[in-house]
């Protein structure tokens, strides 16, 4: 692990306070368009099928059918809406907008519409009508464009679809029972205000219904980590995954490097010489998951603003293939010794993630004299399902096992390795810090404000 010498720490913290707007990748640099899902495949002719509506040309258009209404009314007598599926990346955006053709649906104001976004395609999220608003002058419009509507969020939002949703048709009158788009854009506006997310790929998939979203509910086959050794047969690393919060998990024998401290303001850091994990396998049938908990004794990693624990995921185990949780997720209580839990830390992903292997690695103590870490309770959740069922409750009898850097088996003289470094943690925690300070205090609007 490299040694941070504390000119090099002075020169983070400098690059830092100049650094402001760095901040990590966010889905909207990836976002692609998996695929366009409609309620109906019925379409007035076959020139102008669904995908049309997310070429990114506006002089072409997607239009339905002639649909079936309530009688008497403008109301579809079935769901009517056309959307795009981000996959499991998702996309962040705060603005949509819709170019209607003549074949409209009623104004929002009027109930005619309303644009949606959802993370697992069940439970969904309307624009707020104070962000709607339409542009009907033509001069404003592309040729055959009636009507814009666009939908601008005060805040980005990440998700995995997006829609509108067609309430009711333009009027009763006959003939009024089929919708025309010419284009449906999404846009992250605080990210690149040109740049249309929802331009689809050619060829993309047409899917009638809403996609079903896989959620992989495996339960823990054995916890996993690399050094067995515990403070004492009260400090099993089983109690903590046990769902009590009377019972705890304590390493020992720990060694930090005194020789070399790291100053960060007040603070004076002394991280272990080998980094330590706990953690859990699913086994082939993996979790999902958007929330991770992590409730420490007195004995805990430092703050994670400090580089003082990550929290990572894995499909192989092996050595180069941990995902770490970005820290723009972590919030914390603040740490109190005198309290159970001393720290309770929580990480929310944008969006739920699918893995094998979930661990928590321990890079810094809070304190030098306490090297031993302890954790009360770590749970997880997928929230998209239930706000309440933790995943990572495990069974009587679970092994505890080190695995190989192949994540296949245990392995007590091969440990795998952290897949991160101090230096590279705390360069990062300082950035991100830092910026995020400067940003919210002293330059950014409250509408931009980084907000968790």
């Amino acid at each position: 692990m490299k040694k941070v010498t504390a000119s090099i720490l002075a020169a983070a913290v400098a690059l830092s306070m100049t650094a402001v707007g760095v901040l990590p990748a966010s889905a909207a640099e990836t976002a692609s368009v998996e695929r366009i899902f409609v309620s109906t495949d019925s379409t007035m002719n076959a020139s102008i099928p669904a995908n049309l509506a997310f070429d990114g040309d506006d002089t072409t258009r997607w239009g339905t059918g002639h649909l079936a209404k309530e009688a008497d009314s403008d109301v579809p007598t079935d769901p009517l809406y056309i959307g795009v599926d981000f996959g499991e990346s998702g996309a962040t955006f705060d603005k949509i907008t819709v170019d209607w053709e003549n074949s409209y649906s009623a104004p929002y104001e009027n109930g005619g519409f309303v644009l949606q976004y959802s993370k697992n395609g069940t439970s969904w999220t309307d624009f707020p009508a104070s962000g709607m608003s339409s542009v009907t002058d033509s001069a404003q419009l592309p040729s055959g464009v009636r009507r814009r509507d666009i939908g601008q969020l005060e805040e980005p939002v990440t998700a995995r679809f997006v829609r509108v949703l067609v309430l009711k048709f333009k009027s009763t009158s006959a003939g009024a029972d089929n919708i025309s788009i010419y284009e449906m854009q999404i846009f992250n506006t605080d990210e690149a205000a040109d740049t249309n997310l929802a331009v689809a790929p050619e060829g993309a998939e047409i899917y009638v219904g809403i996609p079903e979203v896989e959620v992989a509910k495996g339960t823990p086959q054995r916890i996993i980590v690399n050094d067995s050794r515990i403070y004492n047969d009260n400090l099993k690393h089983q109690c903590a995954f046990d769902g009590k919060m009377d019972t705890r998990w304590g390493a020992t024998g720990l060694d930090v490097d005194t020789e070399n401290p790291i100053t960060i303001g007040q603070y004076t850091l002394y991280p272990f010489v080998t980094p330590i994990y706990i953690g859990l396998d699913f086994g082939n049938e993996k979790v999902t998951f958007d929330k991770i908990t992590v409730d420490w004794e007195a004995a805990a990693a430092h703050s994670y603003l400090l580089g003082g624990f990550v929290v990572q995921y894995s499909d192989t185990g092996a050595d180069d293939d941990w995902t770490t949780i970005p820290r723009t997720c972590y919030s914390s209580t603040g740490y109190d010794r005198s309290k159970t839990p001393a720290r309770s830390d929580t990480l929310l992903l944008d969006l739920p993630v699918t893995a094998r292997y979930v661990r928590v690695v321990c890079l810094v103590p809070i304190h030098q004299a306490l090297n031993s870490p302890s954790i009360w309770e770590m749970q997880m959740f997928n929230t998209t399902v239930s706000d309440t069922e933790n995943l990572a409750l495990v069974k009587d009898g679970i092994s505890v096992e080190k695995i190989t850097d192949e994540g296949t088996g245990p392995d007590d003289n091969n440990p795998p390795q952290t897949g991160v470094e101090f230096f590279d943690v705390v360069w990062l925690a300082v950035l991100v810090a830092a910026a995020v300070t400067v940003l919210c205090v002293v330059f950014i609007p409250k509408r931009h404000r980084v907000q968790r």
